[in-house]
């Protein structure tokens, strides 16, 4: 099955930390589901000059000529929504990354532990907006967030989606076909009949699962052990 790809720019004026960045995010790539393509800037004015769109900035703040704060208020220009994930030592210019709409500081030199964390945070919220579009039983199509759906249920003539506001759209796809399709974005199939959004996840016992909704979910006993670890490390 093919990875889901995000696009991420680094944008720091010093060789070495644009190099220390990108050897994170290869450690990161080993550990989440995920294919990221990087694209490399040595300079904000060579950044914006593009005019590139990308999933996630990596941008150091203190930059010659022109700041971090003044290349992602131009950015912020062509792309409102986009992740930007602030490189500094300096807590002094957090007040104005709000104006910005930044997403997370991380010190240069942080463990890599806060690196991670960052990216895979980063990388939830992307999906979390993320939108399908799917085929329904009576002839239409849905656009759907990935955060609504809470789980998909196979019977014997349709495939039920199920979602946080108690609506039920009986959906023109086989389970097979959106296990493939939504496994590597948090969803986990429990059951023969049944795909779980891991975000919804409460709890596993021997027999079945509890969703924050309250509902239960089969599991079968082969995948419990394989659900226990994904759901730890979703949560991680």
């Amino acid at each position: 099955m093919e990875k889901k790809s995000f696009t991420i720019a680094i944008v720091d004026d010093e060789t070495m930390f644009r190099v220390l960045t990108k050897k994170k995010l290869a450690e990161v790539m080993k550990k989440l589901p995920f294919t990221f393509y990087v694209q490399e800037y040595k300079s904000g004015a060579a950044f914006i000059k593009q005019k590139k769109v990308f999933d996630i900035v990596f941008m150091d703040i203190a930059m010659p000529k022109m700041s971090g704060i003044e290349v992602a208020a131009k950015y912020r220009e062509y792309c409102p929504e986009g992740i930007l994930i602030f490189l500094t030592a300096y807590d002094d210019y957090m007040k104005d990354g709000y104006k910005v709409n930044a997403f997370r500081y991380i010190g240069k030199q942080d463990e890599p532990q806060e690196f991670f964390e960052a990216v895979k945070s980063a990388v939830l919220q992307l999906q979390e907006k993320e939108q399908i579009k799917l085929q329904v039983v009576s002839g239409g199509e849905i656009f759907v967030s990935l955060n609504d759906i809470v789980y998909v249920e196979a019977q014997a003539r349709s495939v039920l989606l199920h979602t946080k506001d108690g609506e039920v759209f009986p959906v023109r796809y086989k389970i097979s076909d959106l296990t493939q399709l939504l496994e590597a974005k948090g969803f986990f199939l429990t059951h023969r009949l049944y795909l779980v959004n891991l975000r919804y996840a409460k709890s596993c016992g021997r027999k079945e699962v509890v969703l924050h909704t309250t509902e239960t979910i089969p599991i079968s006993e082969k995948r419990r052990h394989e659900f226990k670890v994904a759901l730890k490390e979703f949560h991680s």
